[in-house]
Parts: C-alpha cells; structure tokens; sequence
C-alpha cells in the first residue's frame, strides 16, 4: 500500500509541469518555477562584496592550477594530439570497414534522424501560455514610420500566428503600434513556456531505447570477417 501512494506521488510530481517564464523590456529576464520552488536564471543576483572577493580566490586559484597543467602538458601535448588523431581515424577506418561506407551512413542518419524526431516531438509538447507582444514603431520622420510600420504588421503577424500554433496558444497577445514622437523603438514581451517531466523522461527513454541499439551496432565489430574465415576454415 506504502509503495502505491510512493508510486501515485512521483507520477503526480512528473506531471506537475516545469515553467520557465520570460519578460522582456529593456533587457531579459528569465525565471525557472516548479511547484514552489522559484529560480531566477537571468539577470542574475547581485553578488556581496564577500561572495566577490571569494569568487576571485576561487578563479584566481583554478587559473594557477591550469597553468601548472598547461606547463605540463606542453612538453607532451604534440605526441598526444598526433596520437590522438590517428586514433579517432583508425576507429572511423575500421567502423567503415567493417559496415562499409553506405551502412556506416546508413547508420549514421538513422541515429540524426531518431535526434531530430524526439527533438520535435519535444518542442511539440511545449506550451506557450499568455504570451504579450508588444512592438512600437518610431522612426525619424512620419513617412518612415509608415512604412516601417506597414512592413512590421506584413512580418510580424504571420509569423507570430505561427509560433503560437506550433506551441498550441490560444490566449496570446500580439500588438504592433506607432509613435511619431518616440525617440525609439519599443519592443516588450512575456509570456509564460511548461511542459511536464513525464514528456522529458519518456523522450530520454525513447532516445536510449531506440538509439543505443544503432550506436552498439556501430560500434560493434561487424560479421563480415567472422563469416569469412569460418568459410575459410570449412
């Protein structure tokens, strides 16, 4: 019974959705909440002069640690990269080998292509909730405005409708505005984007599942030779 209650939280928690909310005015801000919890990405938190001065001993003591590497690795740093490469292509040789070119591209595309699927099925499962766009447009004179304001509605409308049925809203706000006397342009937004952990855990699953067989194969040392010499041996 323990392990069924267990079982019904964590479903429940995978579905509550992560929200990364945005505004923009004069600059980007931009928030990660789940549940309660609330993290501010950017701008970040002012530091203390404190927490300043033990960030530079911290960089000041990493920065002493890579040079005494770097010194290090000069001396032998020409053999490793020569022997480095010429073992990134002996793997590849030998993979080609063993599949040939066609499958070992074959193979090769069919991993890009399993990539680019779960990746737009993921953006396909982000929603976009109450997005506000507003744009002022104020050039130097009345003229320019007009027709900056004309090419504006043509390019921003239509694209915006787009965005927003990719990303299935259906409560957002697009505005284009002139001004004649603005000494510029003025751009805000905001809006709010979720989308669950269940739907991230199961795109990992699918990727690991249906990926890690092709990568093995690839990987995995081919039966053409193994063919042949038991042929050989009969």
């Amino acid at each position: 019974m323990i392990a069924l209650y267990i079982l019904s939280a964590v479903i429940i928690l995978l579905i509550i959705p992560v929200k990364l909310s945005y505004i923009y005015s004069d600059e980007l801000n931009l928030s990660l909440s789940y549940l309660f919890l609330k993290f501010r990405l950017i701008p970040k938190k002012e530091l203390t002069e404190e927490q300043i001065l033990k960030r530079e001993r911290k960089e000041a003591k990493r920065e002493a640690k890579k040079d005494k590497k770097a010194t290090k690795k000069k001396k032998t740093e020409p053999e490793e990269t020569l022997q480095e490469k010429q073992s990134v292509f002996q793997n590849i040789k030998k993979i080609e080998s063993q599949h040939g070119l066609q499958g070992f591209l074959n193979i090769v595309f069919d991993i890009l292509r399993l990539i680019t699927n779960e990746a737009y099925g993921f953006l396909r499962h982000i929603r976009l909730k109450r997005p506000d766009v507003y744009i002022c447009i104020s050039e130097e004179n009345a003229a320019d405005t007009a027709l900056q304001y004309g090419k504006m509605c043509s390019a921003i409308y239509p694209a915006v409708s787009m965005i927003f049925e990719f990303f299935h809203c259906s409560n957002g706000k697009v505005t284009v505005d002139f001004d004649y006397q603005a000494d510029e342009n003025v751009v805000n937004a905001k809006g709010t984007l979720s989308i669950s952990p269940i739907v991230v855990l199961g795109i990992g699953l699918r990727l690991v599942i249906k990926g890690l067989p092709k990568i093995i194969k690839l990987i995995k040392p081919g039966n053409k030779k193994n063919k042949s010499e038991r042929n050989v041996k009969k």
